[in-house]
């Protein structure tokens, strides 16, 4: 059985005010949680992420010791810094204060 080539994999991670993209190519074999620590966008980590970042590849959930695939985007996600919610509740508080004016 002939052996699989590498496999190209993109890194993401966007911390505050900056993008950073890594294309990296790994073994056929390699978790995710490798393929962050070889691609050298965060620092070395056992268990879990620094920072309270979440993984994710193409936007789905994905755990740090899953295999990764060809063409996978893993992307390093921070939490939000604001509810969505509340940032709604307070853009429309607002265009209703200007609709009925000072």
């Amino acid at each position: 059985m002939a052996e699989a080539g590498p496999v190209r994999v993109v890194v993401v991670h966007c911390p505050r005010g900056a993008q950073h993209v890594r294309e990296i190519a790994v073994a056929p074999d390699t978790t995710i949680r490798e393929a962050i620590r070889l691609s050298g966008l965060v620092g070395a980590f056992d268990r879990d992420l620094p920072d309270g970042l979440d993984i994710a590849v193409h936007g789905h959930a994905r755990g740090l010791d899953d295999r990764v695939r060809d063409g996978d985007r893993i992307e390093l996600l921070r939490g939000l810094s604001v509810d969505p919610k509340d940032a709604r509740r307070v853009r429309a508080a607002v265009r209703q204060r200007r609709a009925v004016g000072p």
